[in-house]
């Protein structure tokens, strides 16, 4: 039993009073619990300019990174790239520069341009301007609708026609505003042949239009010019007509019957009419004929020129050229087909050919023909570049019976479908047939019999390279020539993607 002081007795019988009880904290080691001695606190301004003046005192840490040290295969890599290089730098002054130096040395031979680089000067004389000169009624120098006109009210057809003549001297150009744009209902032809009237000397140009109201009638303008690039006939005919409209234009160009013409050029832009050029040679030679259209048809029964480019993009071409330098077929989406003789000038420049379309078939059968009356004369010479994409190519080439050995460069090219090239025994030079994803093929012919020209030497066929998708080699009468090129040696050249390729040599074929 616990037996509590007398005083705690007392203090424990006294009653509570609430009031506050202090109890001061208990003193710090090291500093006095007297009040005199606590330091005071500044106030904040005082501690906040304290702060930064602390801050700006104080230089900045630099974070440091734990930088990667460099490991024995990174020194190896490295030792490696660096001896590397040092081989490159090697091996291009030892090997490199003799070689450029060799070349700059060696004596620059130019060769001859292919027909593919289109280096022929712009010959073309239309001044389409001057359809315009007929709409804003300025016809100052031109002679315009002076029509002969008539109507079928039965068949609601309202004619008019007009006609103009020309010297058979000069060029003459062709032209009309009419093309795909917002012409539905637009027709016309040219044709272009001799004059049934034998005793006509001069050119004549006919237009007739037939126009289903006589409002479209008088809408046809048709402006001829006589002198300088206007020479020829500018026709206007009105566009946006109705489902119910109709215009019609025909175009006729005469050429006098006479035992030679010589005319300078003729030039056609007609985008929507089909052109027809009959049998005009061989009284009608031109000296270049350029004939442009869209897509409707163009077809020449026989023309001659130095120089003809045919060019349209959904229309046909086809027929019988003759040219002395250059011919140009060009289409897109319709095929080339026809018979090409290539008559070639001694000692001018090789008888270029491009013939090119996109997704249409091309069929062409050419002659090559050139007569040597000097036997100094260097050898004839022809290019060919052949281009198609989705559709057959074959080619037959043929040397006249008057041409002598000739040099011919090929390059033949396709991508989705057969592609066939027909070689005439005459020819010698190397070939490279290939394809990708297909089979390349050369059918040699009959390599036995000799020919009365070359004695008792026989056909060769020798190959470089023989595989299943490319036939590379040479191709002439005897041994093969030590010299990897000689003036008479030509090229073949045969290249397709996904289909398959055929070089075939005329002799002996079946």
């Amino acid at each position: 039993m616990i037996v509590l002081a007398a005083e705690d007795q007392q203090a424990k019988q006294d009653p509570y009073v609430a009031e506050p009880t202090v109890r001061f904290p208990e003193p710090v080691a090291g500093r006095s619990s007297t009040p005199s001695t606590l330091s005071t606190l500044p106030d904040y301004e005082t501690s906040q300019a304290q702060l930064l003046l602390q801050l700006s005192n104080t230089p900045p840490r630099r974070r440091s990174f734990p930088w990667p040290q460099p490991s024995l295969k990174s020194n190896r890599w490295r030792r490696a790239l660096l001896y590397g290089l040092a081989l490159y730098v090697f091996l291009t002054i030892v090997v490199g520069v003799p070689l450029i130096v060799t070349q700059l040395r060696r004596p620059v031979h130019r060769p001859r341009p292919p027909p593919w680089e289109d280096t022929e000067e712009t010959t073309s004389l239309l001044d389409l301007a001057r359809v315009g000169l007929v709409l804003a009624g300025d016809s100052e120098g031109y002679v315009c609708n002076n029509w002969t006109m008539s109507e079928d009210a039965n068949l609601e057809k309202y004619r008019a026609s007009l006609s103009h003549s020309y010297s058979p001297s000069g060029s003459i150009s062709l032209s009309s505003n009419a093309s795909e744009s917002n012409f539905v209902g637009t027709t016309g032809a040219l044709w272009v042949d001799m004059n049934p009237d034998t005793s006509a000397t001069d050119i004549v140009l006919t237009v007739d239009v037939v126009a289903s109201s006589d409002y479209l009638r008088h809408m046809v303008h048709v402006c001829f010019g006589d002198s300088g690039n206007d020479r020829g006939a500018a026709i206007y005919v009105p566009s946006h007509l109705s489902s119910s409209d109709s215009v019609d234009v025909q175009i006729h160009l005469l050429y006098p019957t006479s035992p030679s013409l010589e005319i300078k050029n003729l030039v056609t832009a007609l985008p929507l009419y089909t052109q027809t050029f009959d049998n005009l040679s061989p009284s009608v030679a031109f000296d270049t004929l350029n004939v442009y259209g869209s897509r409707a048809d163009i077809w020449c029964d026989s023309v001659r020129a130095r120089k003809i480019s045919v060019q349209t993009s959904l229309g046909s071409i086809g027929g019988n050229f003759n040219v002395t330098q250059s011919l140009k077929l060009d289409t897109i989406e319709a095929p080339i087909t026809g018979n090409l003789t290539l008559t070639q000038v001694c000692g001018e420049e090789p008888t270029t050919v491009a013939l090119y379309t996109g997704n249409s078939e091309i069929n062409a059968n050419v002659t090559l023909y050139a007569e040597v009356s000097n036997s100094n004369d260097p050898p004839p010479a022809y290019m060919l570049d052949v281009k198609t994409f989705n559709d057959t190519l074959l080619l037959d080439i043929a040397y006249d019976p008057v041409t002598p050995n000739a040099r011919l460069d090929l390059h033949a090219q396709n991508n989705l479908a057969e592609s066939t090239v027909y070689l005439d025994p005459k020819f010698e030079g190397t070939f490279d047939v290939q394809t990708k994803l297909s089979s390349a093929e050369v059918w040699e012919g009959d390599t036995t019999s000799a020919e009365s020209r070359h004695g008792q030497e026989q056909r060769t066929f020798i190959y470089d390279t023989r595989s299943a998708t490319r036939r590379k080699g040479w191709v002439g009468w005897g041994s093969r020539p030590a010299d990897k090129w000689r003036p008479d040696q030509g090229h073949i050249d045969v290249v397709s993607s996904y289909s398959p390729v055929y070089l075939r040599s005329r002799a002996g074929d079946p």
